[in-house]
């Protein structure tokens, strides 16, 4: 609940003082959502918006999870959807857009597993009589994020070109069974783009052995987390682990081995 609320009152803060010189100094002035529009991405206190995006995309997972699990009421957690949904939104990010829907779809599935079938009904109602002006009204808050996906011509084009750079890593990784096992070790420089996927980028560094052991300490905390707390067995697999997977979904597209950014989220998670 603190993080949520945190990363609301943060982003406010970052949002009334977005063209001040001194937050520009501080995080950057940030980049246009369709170069030429002079449409900005928002990116709250971090300076890249598709990181910023994704610790949005975590808040709203965890507010699911506190709400699934009795521990949210349900006008604060409309209100704090509503407001990060927003925020998520005004970053104009295609992996945001696309990850939201996923994390929708969780939810709608959850209600009905859930026994909550008048409010699934009511949730996929909802859906199917705002997809039309989400999806294709030019006063949509979507409409940026769509005019982006449907203006790509090539698979590189609807990844922002990272498919190329995901072929580049992964033929560096296998240059020959030392680089495929143990990577080409953490003090080797990078390629010339970043990897824009946590794992290539374990892989790139560590080798197969290297995110074999990053999977097991998480597998192991995991282990240590349902010692710890019972009543998580009684749980579906949705409610144990849908911050968990929002988190896997969103570092397919970003990097952040050695990013101090990336870990509260799997913390979180």
């Amino acid at each position: 609940k603190v993080y949520c609320v945190s990363l609301l009152l943060t982003s406010g803060y970052a949002l009334l003082l977005r063209d001040t010189w001194q937050l520009q100094a501080q995080v950057g002035v940030g980049t246009e959502a369709i170069w030429g529009t002079g449409i900005m991405r928002f990116h709250g206190l971090v300076r890249d918006p598709n990181f910023y995006m994704t610790e949005v995309i975590v808040a709203l997972a965890l507010l699911i999870k506190l709400k699934e699990t009795n521990r949210m009421k349900t006008l604060p957690f409309i209100l704090l959807g509503l407001a990060l949904t927003t925020l998520g939104v005004l970053t104009y990010s295609k992996t945001f857009f696309l990850v939201f829907i996923a994390m929708g779809i969780i939810y709608i599935i959850w209600q009905f597993r859930n026994k909550k079938i008048f409010l699934g009904i009511l949730l996929v109602g909802m859906v199917i009589l705002g997809a039309d002006f989400l999806l294709f009204s030019e006063g949509s808050p979507f409409a940026v994020v769509i005019s982006r996906l449907l203006d790509s011509e090539s698979i590189s084009d609807l990844t922002t070109g990272r498919t190329d750079i995901y072929l580049q890593y992964l033929e560096a990784s296998g240059k020959n069974p030392w680089t495929a096992l143990f990577g080409y070790g953490f003090a080797a420089s990078g390629l010339e783009r970043d990897p824009h996927n946590i794992y290539l980028e374990i892989m790139y560094f560590s080798g197969i052995v290297g995110l074999g052991l990053f999977i097991a300490l998480f597998v192991a905390m995991m282990g240590v987390l349902k010692q710890q707390e019972p009543l998580a067995a009684q749980q579906s697999w949705i409610s144990k682990y849908v911050v968990l997977v929002m988190v896997i979904i969103l570092y397919l597209s970003l990097n952040g081995m050695f990013m101090v950014e990336v870990y509260p989220n799997i913390f979180l998670a």
